[in-house]
């Protein structure tokens, strides 16, 4: 694992940019060479596909070698010490909390300046794509079950003294089973556990 990070004039999202090419290059090499071609790591992750993009990073889905399992892998924007610190301040927050209703987060670290957090795979999509998924999830026999699921994970955080701060339909994830998880922690803040 290399500890550096970009200066200050490549810019907030060039480390990123630099990577999602280096990842877009490398699945074309395993198109056309199959599995001649390097694997793109992430400390010990393998790259395997994007899961999508948000104004703090990029997530992908990735393969954990050692575990033989795979995770969701969210890369962030940074390019101080000190926004590292902070970034990695979000894994710290999800891993104080352990509930069903709470995105699980396996570990975080620095890779080639980039910040990363490492978490359950989710299969499905947000909160608002599962509303806008069936107009009929929004009656009350279904959002309610929903809401309260979501409910129970934020009551969970506030147990362990977390605030998530910025609670809404995209920073929840709904797998396919159903199963609503609280996520994106970034802007939460930490107290004593009640």
């Amino acid at each position: 694992m290399t500890d550096t990070l970009p200066s200050a004039e490549e810019g907030r999202s060039t480390t990123l940019r630099r990577f999602e090419q280096r990842r877009v290059e490398a699945e074309v090499r395993a198109r056309l060479f199959g599995d001649r071609a390097a694997k793109l790591v992430i400390d010990r992750f393998e790259v395997r596909r994007k899961l999508g993009e948000g104004a703090m990073g990029i997530a992908y889905v990735a393969f954990d070698p050692r575990l033989q399992r795979e995770v969701a892998i969210k890369l962030l924007d940074v390019r101080s010490p000190a926004e590292a610190q902070a970034a990695l301040q979000e894994a710290r927050v999800l891993a104080r909390v352990s509930h069903a209703n709470v995105l699980t987060v396996h570990e975080a670290g620095l890779h080639e300046g980039i910040a990363f957090i490492v978490s359950e795979v989710v299969a499905g999509g947000t909160l608002r794509e599962w509303l806008a998924g069936d107009p009929g999830r929004r009656a009350p026999r279904k959002l309610l079950p929903m809401l309260t699921a979501v409910a129970r994970g934020v009551a969970a955080a506030h147990q362990r003294g977390v605030a998530h701060r910025d609670l809404k339909p995209d920073n929840v994830l709904v797998g396919d089973d159903g199963r609503p998880r609280v996520a994106d922690f970034g802007l939460a803040v930490t107290a004593a556990p009640a």
